[in-house]
């Protein structure tokens, strides 16, 4: 019997290090494995799969709007350059009033409304009719681009499944 106590001692020795050698492979195997991203360039619009149809459309037609832009009118552009002419870096803000607040959007080049009112028709029509103030034409409007996005507040106040319009009417 003691000449087996140093042979089952270097048995046990030799499992506790096979299995701590085992779980360190694994545990440095998990730890590190590295992720590479490769950006692609896709030339079609993503859109995610949650999102309801009627949105999807309007949000592909917003990104449309963006990346193929059509040209404005020389009178449409020359008042949209006079807005934009208004707008320094640190302060984007064109118009707001309780309803709504139009900003310049330097990066994508673009006119954002955000919708501060429950009466969130009313309020786009009131930021669509500021520009028409200014001399832009109805063609203008869809050609700016123009986009509305609801305030946090207004959203958590319209009901569930309510459905936003991010373009102007008839864009």
């Amino acid at each position: 019997m003691r000449e087996k106590w140093p042979i089952i001692v270097l048995g046990i020795i030799a499992v506790v290090v096979i299995v701590a050698i085992i779980i360190s492979i694994i545990y440095a195997s998990n730890n590190n494995q590295t992720t590479t991203l490769t950006p692609t360039i896709s030339p079609t619009i993503n859109v995610p799969h949650d999102i309801n149809p009627t949105q999807a459309v309007v949000i592909k037609k917003l990104l449309d709007n963006v990346e193929h832009r059509q040209p404005l009118s020389t009178s449409d552009n020359q008042i949209r350059q006079s807005i934009i002419a208004n707008t320094t870096p640190s302060h984007d803000i064109v118009y707001q009033t309780n309803d709504f607040v139009i900003e310049y959007v330097q990066a994508p080049n673009d006119f954002e409304t955000e919708i501060l009112s429950t009466d969130t028709d009313t309020a786009k029509q009131e930021a669509v009719s500021w520009f028409i103030s200014k001399g832009i034409s109805n063609q203008g409007i869809c050609r700016l681009p123009l986009n509305f996005y609801l305030s946090q507040q207004v959203s958590a106040q319209l009901p569930k499944g309510y459905v936003f319009d991010r373009l102007p009417k008839g864009c």
